[in-house]
């Protein structure tokens, strides 16, 4: 119980720093956050988030999981650090926007306990960014959690 007390509140801590990161405006405060964002790409997930954003769908899959079982903190990290690296990487969003949401729908379906508020409010985003482009499996999924578009700022249903 304790152990998933802390994930939870390492999961809520690094999605509110995603959210923070989205809205910086400060070049300096930007940088800090670039390289705190990789700093946690590199101890969670082993890689920079250059290269994270760089795996396919299946490669990020593969990276979410533990001796052949999914990690959903795991999948909730790397969910949370693509979502903030549609920020960075412009041109890049429409993708990095949909493999985070795939993740954070990952997440939530592999244990019950990762469908917390901050991990559906950065679904939304990404759904909301996807606009009519959000695949029709991620948006089936989506809807099985109550997540819908909201066109503006995210709400919970």
């Amino acid at each position: 119980m304790f152990k998933n007390d802390f994930l939870m509140q390492r999961i809520a801590e690094l999605a509110s720093g995603v959210a923070r990161t989205l809205g910086l405006k400060h070049a300096q405060q930007q940088q800090q956050e670039d390289a705190d964002l990789d700093q946690a790409s590199m101890s969670q997930l082993g890689l920079p988030l250059s290269l994270l954003t760089l795996l396919s769908q299946r490669d990020l899959r593969l990276r979410c999981t533990s001796g052949g079982e999914v990690d959903a903190f795991r999948a909730a990290t790397a969910g949370a650090l693509l979502s903030a690296a549609a920020a960075q990487y412009p041109e890049q969003a429409e993708s990095l926007q949909a493999r985070s949401l795939d993740l954070l729908l990952l997440a939530m379906e592999e244990n019950q306990e990762m469908d917390i508020a901050q991990l559906r409010a950065l679904a939304i985003l990404n759904l909301d960014a996807l606009g009519e482009d959000v695949p029709q499996e991620l948006s089936l999924r989506a809807q099985a959690y109550g997540l819908h578009q909201t066109q503006g700022v995210p709400k919970l249903s």
